[in-house]
């Protein structure tokens, strides 16, 4: 499931607008369905039904503001409030406006960005379906660890260049650590699950050695 988004829909009858807070992607199995073929209501003719059109929509960023990731423009973010207050008028991200509600601003994330960096040395995360994770925490990676079975592979990306694969045989665990060219700096095999998970999150942290 997406974050929701401010929706702007015009009804197939009578082309009055609406607003609807709506996800891309609804539900926990991500699936997509278009906006055409979702079934709305219509509070003006009373037509229900598929065949709505989306004109404007918030960023998907903007109710989970401040988000360091997904940084906004002050004139971007109110120019969603307004809209936000006078459709939803109660909503209740209004009541933290100003205080838990408000944009991250590009210039904050730039300034943050070197002490960002320097907590997470990995910039991605990735396993053998080619499922990603941006700026994985030792907690996250544990979980994917848990879960792999025989013949899965994880693979950690620094910002460095350099990279570890872990890889599971269905019993023990084994590792390569390459450097930015692909040469192996170190490998080992017959790892234990806890000792893979140690092996992962010392290269999560500082120290890649």
């Amino acid at each position: 499931m997406t974050p929701p988004r401010l929706t702007e829909l015009k009804c197939p009858r009578c082309q009055q607008v609406s607003w609807v807070l709506e996800s891309d992607y609804r539900g926990m199995d991500g699936e997509w369905v278009p906006y055409i073929e979702r079934r709305y209501a219509c509070v003006q003719c009373g037509h229900h039904g598929p065949g709505w059109t989306v004109g404007q929509q918030s960023p998907p960023e903007f109710l989970l503001q401040p988000h360091d990731l997904y940084p906004m423009t002050q004139t971007a973010f109110d120019y969603w409030v307004d809209i936000l207050r006078t459709q939803f008028p109660t909503h209740p991200a209004l009541a933290r406006l100003g205080t838990t509600f408000r944009p991250r601003l590009p210039e904050e994330v730039e300034a943050m960005r070197p002490a960002h960096e320097r907590t997470h040395p990995v910039v991605e995360m990735q396993d053998q379906d080619g499922a990603r994770r941006a700026d994985p925490d030792p907690r996250v990676a544990r979980e994917w660890l848990e879960v792999m079975k025989a013949g899965d592979t994880l693979a950690f990306r620094r910002r460095d260049g350099s990279s570890l694969h872990v890889m599971f045989d269905g019993v023990t665990h084994s590792a390569r650590w390459l450097d930015r060219t692909g040469t192996v700096l170190a490998e080992t095999s017959g790892m234990d699950e806890q000792t893979a998970r140690q092996a992962m999150e010392r290269y999560l942290s500082a120290d890649a050695k």
